[in-house]
């Protein structure tokens, strides 16, 4: 992440969550795309927040507080928060969830209209900003730049042009002209929807289906493929128009998602109290514990690729028998590693109805879902990557497994961790089945805390071994451990991004997220599985 890149931390104490020292605005950096600007830049110089040395976190959802105010100041990279403790809510815990997921980012909402500006050769710069509402979380996929904000008024372009122009003393050159803008991944299945729209206003129109000589399947090339995947087809280079249309029809196989039958009681009935409950996000643990998601290159392509070493480091390097004698020489073969991008979506077709009669904000409820289940999803993904080709240590059988026993297995591991990747290991991740046993081993009855080898904090369900962390992922395969560090794995990862489109046909508003990820095993010898291998 770049280091003027606006981003939240979070951390977690005995009494609650707390907002890390975060970037919420960097000085100097440009943005585009608001509404009232448009393709003119938008940025703030040094300064331009002096005069609030005190911010509130809001619910993005409703506008409602989810902290206090924290204490903000200004800083060589621009205005930042010190952060402070979130109130004990459960839009504050959203909040806390969508950030480590890395989802989410600050945005700023303040006052345009009143704010001290100046023109820029390519659009405003904002010097002086006197009204702040506070500071929300916008998803990463909605920035245009390195930041996000939102205005809280709009000036008017009049009020714009009349701002006297900054002056230079010599005319700039006339500018080349603009090159042709690239097809980004992330405009992909926004130009995908917008040909689903006119494909099927031209079939229904013409009954194109009809009379086609017997029972034909037309969605039987795209039944099975997740929405990022008939996406990624709609734009394949050489992909026909007819393929195109095809596969815009295809897309009517989304879920319909409605208020008839019942369904979608708990949205539509009136008097509904409290927040929608079992959304119930875990964060990704696996990915966090290496480190979190990085960032794919932006270049083209559809794998992730690195290069590694796997030779005799000692077969290098060799002492020189005497004077003048030959030196050791061997040839050296750096190889490239690769893992192919997968795509994970989700979506649905979300009738007006439900849309317009539900008592909260159906889509918020929606994506929420959607993302607490693309987390569970990719963190499974990147699971199966860490257990396949992996070396292995044979525990026996997990009921049997001493605390002493399992100190000397993780001891040895993080040895071969350290051996392959020169740091020993940084965690141990563990199956809800192997996470139990060793819990309930390391709590005696006398004490909460310290078993000589392991302890255990009932209340927040942390366990630790040697000092080194047990972490729970429910997505490992029963009864396993897995032991590493940082160096030896990564999950690499695209988005997730939004796409919504009209589907005027059907009353109803296309919605889905999705993303593209691969887990990359750097060092498999780095990666240590630890069970009761048959």
């Amino acid at each position: 992440m770049s280091q003027r890149e606006t981003e939240f931390a979070i951390r977690e104490d005995g009494d609650g969550l707390y907002l890390e020292p975060s970037l919420l605005v960097p000085y100097g950096e440009q943005i585009t795309g608001t509404p009232e600007f448009g393709s003119a830049t938008e940025e703030f110089e040094m300064g331009a927040f002096r005069d609030h040395p005190t911010v509130v976190l809001l619910d993005v959802h409703n506008g409602r507080p989810i902290s206090g105010r924290l204490p903000a100041r200004e800083s060589e990279r621009g205005w930042m928060t010190d952060g402070g403790r979130l109130l004990n809510t459960e839009a504050a815990r959203d909040f806390a969830a969508s950030v480590r997921e890395g989802v989410v980012g600050p945005s700023v909402e303040f006052d345009a209209q009143s704010s001290e500006k100046r023109r820029t050769k390519t659009g405003i710069a904002h010097t002086r900003v006197k009204r702040v509402g506070g500071v929300a979380a916008t998803y990463r996929a909605a920035y245009s730049g390195s930041f996000a904000v939102r205005h809280m008024e709009v000036p008017t372009v009049a009020e714009l042009q009349e701002t006297p122009p900054e002056p230079t003393p010599v005319p700039p050159p006339t500018p080349a002209p603009a090159p042709e803008p690239a097809i980004r991944q992330a405009d992909i299945a926004v130009v995908a929807q917008r040909i689903t729209d006119d494909a099927i206003r031209s079939y229904a129109a013409s009954q194109l289906l009809g009379g086609r000589g017997g029972a034909i399947d037309p969605f039987a090339e795209y039944r099975g493929l997740s929405f990022g995947d008939l996406a990624q087809r709609a734009m394949a280079p050489g992909a026909e128009r007819e393929t195109r249309e095809w596969m815009s029809l295809a897309l009517r196989t989304f879920a319909d998602t409605v208020t008839t039958s019942g369904a979608n009681a708990g949205m539509v009935t009136p008097g509904v109290v409290g927040d929608v409950h079992g959304i119930v996000s875990r964060g990704r643990p696996a990915i966090t514990a290496f480190g979190g998601p990085r960032a794919i290159p932006d270049i083209s392509g559809m794998s992730v690729d690195w290069p590694y070493y796997d030779g005799t480091l000692t077969a290098a390097v060799g002492a020189q028998s005497a004077e003048k004698a030959e030196i050791t020489s061997v040839a050296m073969n750096i190889k490239k590693g690769t893992e192919a991008l997968a795509t994970y979506a989700g979506g649905s077709d979300v009738s007006f109805q439900l849309l317009r009669r539900s008592t909260k904000n159906y889509l918020d409820v929606y994506f929420r879902i959607l993302l607490t289940a693309w987390g569970v999803v990719t963190d499974a993904a990147f699971v199966t990557e860490l257990e396949t080709g992996s070396v292995t240590a044979d525990t026996g059988a997990l009921g049997s497994l001493t605390a002493a026993a399992f100190k000397d297995f993780v001891i040895d591991a993080s040895i071969a961790v350290e051996t392959a990747t020169g740091q020993p290991a940084d965690f141990v991740l563990a199956s809800t089945t192997a996470f139990t046993a060793m819990a309930k081993l390391f709590t005696p009855i006398t004490t909460l805390t310290n078993t000589g080898v392991g302890t255990t904090d009932l209340r927040t369900l942390t366990v630790a071994v040697g000092g080194l962390p047990l972490i729970h992922v429910p997505s490992i395969t029963a009864g396993k451990f897995i032991v590493s560090n940082r160096e030896a794995a990564a999950w690499y990862e695209d988005g997730p991004f939004q796409v919504q489109d009209t589907d005027v046909i059907h009353l109803g508003q296309n919605v889905a997220i999705w993303s593209m990820g691969a887990g990359a095993r750097f060092i498999p010898a780095g990666i240590i599985e630890v069970y009761d291998v048959p």
